[in-house]
């Protein structure tokens, strides 16, 4: 039977392989891998240092890695050498390598290593990836939800102004019949609206949406129509005057109030 060495070595010459080549993909020193071919026993660590070298070797150029390594072993053990073929039980640790000799043993574990680092990376990636989309999609539903687009307020044609000096302030016996005569004949109402710091205003003009967003400080906005109705987040954060004149508190601070303006009872909400 061909001797182990041997075989390794023609294995490689078949595949084209240098030892430098194979230096290079099994991490192993020229020099060890030559005495391999060579069935120099004595320039071997031994143990299981010897038996990695093998399989690394015999992996690389297509033989079997455990078959290589029991052949190997009955080879020195006819010869005498089985002792320092098996090595002791445990390592010596005053084995010195070769320099940049890495042991085939310590390159499987790395590989073992890394793959599974890899598959653990990949696992963390996807559920991170997975948590952070779940975490999206519920804050884009909850913004779409509470916080729509605004819709854009058509800028009122140009009227004329409403005479604000008749109005009867509230309180009195009634409207006098002058009063009720003007109310009669206003065609719209139109509100200036402005935020006195961050407020939720929702409101409907003539029975359309026309706001339904936050209002920031300073933030000023204008309805003109017969139908209103507002949806306020904060009473206290909310000036307003109509066709005018200003428009009465509608509520202390952090108090969410409707209110529903028409030509017949718009002057309830103004400042008298």
């Amino acid at each position: 039977m061909i001797d182990v060495g041997s075989e390794l070595s023609h294995a490689r010459e078949r595949l084209a392989l240098s030892l430098t080549e194979l230096a290079y993909r099994t991490k192993i020193s020229e020099a060890t891998l030559l005495a391999i071919e060579r069935n120099d026993l004595k320039a071997l660590p031994g143990g299981i240092y010897t038996r990695g070298f093998l399989r690394a070797y015999a992996r690389e150029v297509g033989c079997d890695p455990e078959e290589i390594v029991a052949r190997y072993r009955t080879q020195f053990a006819e010869e005498g050498e089985s002792s320092r073929l098996h090595g002791p039980s445990t390592p010596s640790l005053t084995v010195r390598c070769e320099s940049g000799q890495v042991h085939s043993a310590s390159v499987d574990a790395m590989d073992r290593r890394d793959a599974r680092a890899k598959l653990i990376g990949t696992v963390m990636v996807l559920l991170v990836g997975g948590l952070l989309y779940f975490l999206l999609d519920r804050s884009m539903h909850a913004t779409k939800r509470w916080y729509p687009e605004p819709i854009a307020v058509a800028a009122p044609q140009s009227r004329p102004a409403v005479e604000t000096a008749t109005l009867v302030a509230v309180g009195t016996d009634g409207p006098s019949a002058g009063t009720a005569s003007i109310d009669e004949q206003l065609n719209a109402l139109r509100l200036d609206i402005q935020a006195r710091a961050l407020c939720w205003l929702s409101g409907t003009a003539d029975g359309q949406r026309v706001i339904y967003r936050l209002l920031n400080a300073g933030e000023r906005l204008q309805i003109e129509a017969k139908d209103v109705v507002l949806r306020v987040g904060d009473a206290a954060n909310l000036d307003f005057t109509i066709n005018g004149v200003a428009g009465r508190p509608l509520g202390p601070a952090g108090q969410a109030v409707t209110i529903h303006l028409t030509p017949q009872n718009y002057q309830e909400f103004l400042s008298h």
